[in-house]
């Protein structure tokens, strides 16, 4: 596949004899396109008065080269920046509008035109004689009272000058009142312990921004607008929530309850744990002494909240002092049996013990 580099026209008048004409391609041009030689002159005509005098096809082929033979020479860069103050995010009818136009090459830009308009009514226009490299020109505008509109930057739209990056010398913004997305109204609802609680947020927003949703109350798990939350036996109870979405700027909320009630089975401890199978019932909470600070270990835990399915050491500690161990094989079915105290503190805590293994207080 060829790729056509440049046309070129050279007018000149010829004397008697040899004449040598002289074209020039661009280096910079070869640089732009990133094409690699060898290049060829596909074809040459000689006219005059527009009539065809003389042809010739495929007069010259270079030597290779690759394009970055050619380098990129110093030109200047004009760039166009736009930025606006935050305050039409959050519903202000009021906006600064700051623009730059900057060369960021390496070489002065001569007769620099530049314009800013809107799509609307408003339109800026200057020509600079001389824009420095490693120089700018600012413009700041203030919009009261806007309705929404897009600003536009262009700096060199005649295409004056010639530059090594083309493809920044214009900006736009879009400015959009922001208005408050909102929120459908969530209806109280009412469930029984263990029972999944699914709420379908939905809302609106006029500016059609990208919502997020959320509750405060950190059980629900929250997949976008759907909030879900796997109730157990130990969160009955009245809860009054609040759901909220979001723009990322404005939020909007609904305040609702939820009323769970406590699910009659047989789980004593609330440990989540059906008592049927559930082989140590309690805490250490369920005894009642003045004689024991008490900590009890099953195995290497204190948290009596378990299933435990296998023989394991039992511990009974007042403060840090060891006062009871024995192992308990809790794959058997639950036990009734005592235990016989061996001093005050024994007494105390066989008695816990066994308080513990029937579920009641000692």
């Amino acid at each position: 596949m060829h790729h056509k580099l440049a046309i070129k026209n050279e007018s000149i008048y010829l004397y008697m004899g040899s004449n040598v004409i002289s074209s020039e391609i661009s280096g910079q041009l070869v640089y732009d396109r990133k094409l690699d030689g060898p290049f060829i002159i596909r074809y040459t005509g000689l006219f005059e008065n527009g009539n065809l005098i003389d042809e010739i096809n495929d007069a010259y082929i270079t030597g290779n080269y690759n394009f970055n033979d050619f380098g990129k020479p110093d030109l200047p860069d004009l760039k166009a920046d736009i930025s606006a103050s935050d305050e039409y995010h959050y519903g202000v009818n009021n906006v600064t509008v700051n623009i730059t136009f900057k060369n960021i090459g390496n070489k002065n830009a001569f007769n620099v035109f530049t314009e800013i308009f809107d799509n609307g009514t408003f339109s800026k226009a200057n020509k600079s004689n001389i824009l420095k490299y490693d120089s700018q020109v600012f413009y700041q505008l203030n919009f009261a009272d806007f309705s929404d509109f897009e600003i536009i930057a262009l700096a060199d739209s005649e295409d004056f000058v010639e530059e090594s990056n083309e493809s920044n010398n214009g900006e736009k913004i879009v400015i959009k009142l922001n208005k408050n997305p909102i929120l459908d109204d969530v209806g109280n609802l009412t469930a029984t312990e263990k029972n999944i609680i699914l709420i379908n947020l939905s809302a609106s927003d006029l500016n059609e921004d990208a919502l997020s949703f959320s509750i405060n109350l950190s059980k629900f798990a929250i997949n976008h607008n759907i909030l879900e939350w796997n109730t157990t036996t130990s969160d009955s109870g009245y809860y009054l929530l609040e759901a909220a979405v979001s723009d990322g700027f404005l939020n909007d909320s609904k305040i609702f309850s939820i009323n769970i009630i406590e699910l009659q089975e047989n789980d004593f401890d609330k440990d989540g744990i059906n008592d049927t199978i559930d082989s140590l019932i309690g805490n250490k909470d369920f005894v009642n002494t003045s004689t024991l600070n008490l900590t009890i270990i099953v195995g290497n835990s204190t948290n009596l909240s378990m299933l435990f399915s296998k023989n394991l050491s039992v511990r009974f500690f007042n403060n840090e002092l060891l006062i009871m161990e024995f192992d308990f094989n809790f794959s058997r079915s639950r036990s009734t049996t005592t235990y016989r105290p061996c001093s005050t503190y024994c007494r105390a805590a066989c008695t816990a013990w066994c308080a513990l293994r029937r579920g009641r207080k000692p």
